[in-house]
C-alpha cells in the first residue's frame, strides 16, 4: 500500500494533475506526500539571464507555493523539496531514497 509518495513537479498542466491523483491515492491510504521541483544546470542557464541563482529560487519557490495552495484544506501530510540537480532523473530517484517513498506519481507528458 503506498503510504509515501513523490510527486515530481514543474508547474505544467500533466504536473499538476499528477499532484491531484496523488491527493486521490493518499487520502485512501491515510499517506502522505513529498512534493518535489528539479530544475537542471542546464535549464537554469536559460532563465537566468544575469548570472544569479535568484531567478532559479524563486521560480523553484513559486511552483512550491502553488503546490502548496493546492494541498492546503485537503488534509494531507506534505513535504516540499526544491533541487538543483543537471540529472533530473537522477535526483528523483535519489529522494525517493531519502525520504523513504514507496512511489512516485508524476506527468506522463511535458
Amino acid at each position: 500500500m503506498l503510504k509515501r509518495i513523490l510527486v515530481p513537479i514543474d508547474g505544467t498542466e500533466h504536473s499538476w494533475r499528477a499532484l491531484e491523483y496523488a491527493c486521490e491515492l493518499v487520502s485512501y491510504t491515510r499517506g502522505s506526500l513529498v512534493v518535489m521541483t528539479v530544475f537542471s544546470g542546464r535549464m537554469k542557464q536559460h532563465i537566468v539571464e544575469f548570472g544569479s541563482d535568484c531567478l532559479y529560487v524563486q521560480m523553484g519557490d513559486e511552483v512550491l507555493d502553488a503546490a502548496h495552495a493546492i494541498l492546503s484544506g485537503k488534509n494531507i501530510d506534505c513535504t516540499y523539496l526544491l533541487e538543483n540537480d543537471n540529472d533530473i532523473a537522477e535526483s528523483i530517484l535519489r529522494a525517493v531514497g531519502e525520504q523513504d517513498c514507496d512511489g512516485i506519481v508524476l506527468g506522463s507528458r511535458g
